[in-house]
This record gives C-alpha cells, sequence and structure tokens, in this order.
C-alpha cells in the first residue's frame, strides 16, 4: 500500500480518503496537521500506486492493519477520515487491534441502509457491464450534485470538473469491486457502542451523499461524540471549506 508520511511528532494521525475521492486532495490537511503530529495518508487499494485485489471491506481493513503495524502506529492520536474513509476509521478501531484518541469524520457515516445497498448494487452491475458510462456526462452531473452544494457549482466549474474526474481514479473493474464491496459490508452501527474514541463529526447541511442524518446518528450511538453541521455546505467539505475544515480538525485533535 502506498503511503505518503508527513511530519514528525511523537503522535500519530492517520488520514483516510473516500470512496470514489483520491488520497491527493487530502494532503493540503496533512500538511496542516503535520506541524503537530506525525501524519500517514494512504492511497487506499485500487487508488494511485496502491495495488488492487481484493476490495472487500474486511480484506481492505487488515490491509491497512498490517500497514499500522509495519509503521509501529497502532496507537495513534486521532483518525481523520472523509467520506467512506471514516466507515473505514471505525472499522479499524472496532478490531480491536488499532486504538485513537479521538476519529475525526468529516461528512461520514457507519453503514448503509437497504435502499442505499441496491443502489450500490445496481451501479456495480453497470460499471462491470458498461465501463465507459464513468465518462458519462449524466454520471458526471451525478456526481456533482452529490459532492458540492448548489451554489458552490455555480460559482465553481473547476470543482465540478474535478469531483466528475473521481469517478476515473479507479480502474472500471476495481470501481466495480469497491460498489459491491460496499453493498455487502457489515453495518457498524449496532457496535458503535463499542468505540472508545471521542468522535467529532463535521458535515455540510447540504449535503446530499451522505446527509447531516447520518453524522446525527453516528454522533447520538457513539459514547463520546459532538456534531457541527456547517449551513452551505456539500458533501466535500474540504474542498468548498478547506480553511474551516483544517481549523475544526486540529482543534478536535487537540481537544482532551
Amino acid at each position: 500500500m502506498k503511503v505518503r508520511e508527513f511530519g514528525s511528532g511523537a503522535s500519530t494521525v492517520l488520514m483516510l480518503h473516500g470512496a470514489p475521492s483520491p488520497a491527493d486532495d487530502m494532503v493540503p490537511m496533512a500538511e496542516a496537521l503535520a506541524t503537530q503530529h506525525r501524519v500517514l495518508l494512504p492511497d487506499l487499494p485500487g487508488y494511485a500506486g496502491s495495488p488492487g485485489g481484493d476490495l472487500s471491506y474486511p480484506a481492505v481493513t487488515t490491509r491497512l492493519v498490517a500497514m499500522l503495524r509495519e509503521r509501529g502506529a497502532t496507537t495513534l492520536h486521532g483518525i481523520v477520515g472523509y467520506s467512506g474513509g471514516v466507515y473505514r476509521g471505525l472499522a479499524l478501531l472496532l478490531t480491536g487491534l488499532v486504538e485513537a484518541r479521538h476519529l475525526v469524520s468529516l461528512a461520514g457515516n457507519a453503514g448503509f441502509d437497504p435502499e442505499e445497498r441496491e443502489t450500490f448494487r445496481g451501479f456495480a452491475e453497470l460499471v462491470r457491464a458498461t465501463p465507459e458510462a464513468l465518462r458519462s456526462p449524466e454520471l458526471a452531473a451525478l456526481m456533482a450534485e452529490r459532492m458540492l452544494a448548489p451554489s458552490w457549482r455555480e460559482a465553481h466549474p473547476d470543482d465540478v470538473a474535478r469531483v466528475a474526474s473521481w469517478l476515473l481514479l479507479l480502474a472500471p473493474a476495481d470501481m466495480a469491486a469497491e460498489l459491491a464491496a460496499g453493498a455487502e459490508s457489515e453495518d457498524l452501527r449496532p457496535r458503535l457502542g463499542q468505540v472508545r474514541a471521542r468522535v467529532h463529526a463535521r458535515v455540510g447541511a447540504e449535503d446530499r451523499a451522505t446527509p447531516a442524518a447520518k453524522s446525527r446518528e453516528l454522533v447520538a450511538l457513539v459514547s463520546d461524540g459532538r456534531l457541527e453541521v456547517v449551513p452551505g455546505l456539500g458533501h466535500a467539505v474540504f474542498l468548498e471549506d478547506l480553511g474551516g475544515t483544517i481549523a475544526w480538525t486540529r482543534e478536535s485533535l487537540e481537544a482532551p
């Protein structure tokens, strides 16, 4: 697994990108946090320089645990996850093999409802049958609607193109495999009471991909959680409000 390291502090923070979204987009946050912490930013399997293979959620969790063990980092100061990276961070903690004092959830969730799972299955089947669909204008427009708030889309056409490009981060076969893995993933919500990390959740009020209700549920189910719902933001909080997201994440990691 390809992993970039930033900083050299005594405490370690693991950052986990979403699905699909690139680790590259989290580099500005990693650099900011690296003034106080050692930061590990992996490209998850199938992305960038990391080989694909088995993309089931348990298999990726196993690979993440192995990576952390290799770096002597199974006891973390914090995990910062974006979107699907939040689920992966929670899954790591629930193995009992990784500990963290804080988990920062940016537009995250802990499990998919039946309708969401059916959507993933249908999309996986589409990509398997018609890989070129990932380049369709219709799908690009749908990505923009789900990732970005309407006002941001109108004012930032470059970010509209940027989030559409996320559909091409994986080879089509890996994209289909990751979607199928999401459809079959464990619902972590019944086990969230076991999470001992303090959970800090930040989500945009206009998030269509992972609505604020998901973050409210996550915070309600863990033993120690707090929530900030930000008016005017969509799903890609680190694009629409990079400075605010960095400041909020720093504050969260410095909390008692």
